[in-house]
C-alpha cells in the first residue's frame, strides 16, 4: 500500500457520484486509477521525481475524466486535500517525503490495504446514497471516509508498524483536510452506523 492510494479512494468516490455520466464519456476512469498506481520509490534509488510525476499525472486524468457538473463543483474540496499533500511530498527537502521514502518499503508491500478498505466502502455507498435527503448522503459520505481511514491505519499499524500507521494518518487527515473542514465538520465518528 502506498499512501497516495488515498488518490484512489478519492478517485472511486467521485466514481459513485459520476456514474452515469461516465457511461456516456469517451474517457475511461479505470486508466486514471492505474496511473495512480505509482512504481515504489524506494526500487526507485529513493527518488520521488517518478512517483510525483506519475501522481500528477493520474490526478489531471481524472480532472479530465470526471468532468459531471457535480465533480467540477467538489473537485476543489475533493481533491483539493490531495494535491496540495502531493506538492508536500514532492517538494524538495521535504521532511514528509523523507518519511513517506523510509516507510515506502513496508507499505508498498500493502498494496490491496487501501483498495480493500475503500473497496468496501465503495461498494456500499451507491446503495446508500440512494436517500432522499442530502444529510443523509453527506453523513454516509462522511462516515464513509471515517471508516476507511480507521480500516486502513488498523491494517498499517498491524503490517507496518506504529510509525507507518502515524504517517499514513496523518497524510490521511492532510489529504481529507478540506472534506473535513468544510462537508465533514460536524460529523461526529462515533455516530457513524456500521455500514
Amino acid at each position: 500500500m502506498n499512501s497516495m492510494k488515498v488518490v484512489v479512494f478519492l478517485g472511486m468516490l467521485a466514481v459513485a457520484f459520476a456514474q452515469q455520466e461516465q457511461q456516456q464519456q469517451q474517457c475511461n476512469i479505470e486508466e486514471c486509477l492505474i496511473k495512480l498506481r505509482d512504481p515504489d520509490p524506494a526500487k526507485e534509488g529513493g527518488d520521488l521525481k517518478i512517483f510525483c510525476s506519475r501522481t500528477v499525472e493520474g490526478l489531471a486524468c481524472l480532472d479530465r475524466c470526471l468532468d459531471s457538473p457535480i465533480y467540477q463543483a467538489t473537485s476543489p474540496i475533493v481533491m483539493g486535500g490531495v494535491k496540495q499533500l502531493l506538492s508536500e511530498i514532492c517538494a524538495p527537502g521535504s521532511s514528509l517525503g523523507k518519511r513517506y521514502l523510509q516507510e515506502s518499503k513496508c507499505l508498498n508491500h500493502q498494496n490491496t490495504t487501501v483498495m480493500d478498505c475503500a473497496t468496501s466502502m465503495i461498494e456500499k455507498y451507491p446503495a446508500l446514497i440512494q436517500r432522499p435527503d442530502p444529510e443523509s448522503i453527506i453523513k454516509v459520505f462522511c462516515c464513509s471516509i471515517d471508516r476507511t481511514e480507521e480500516c486502513i491505519v488498523e491494517k498499517v499499524h498491524k503490517d507496518c508498524g506504529r510509525g507507518a500507521a502515524k504517517l499514513v494518518n496523518e497524510m490521511m487527515g492532510r489529504a481529507f483536510y478540506p472534506i473535513n473542514q468544510v462537508i465533514c465538520y460536524y460529523n461526529d465518528p462515533a455516530q457513524c452506523p456500521k455500514f
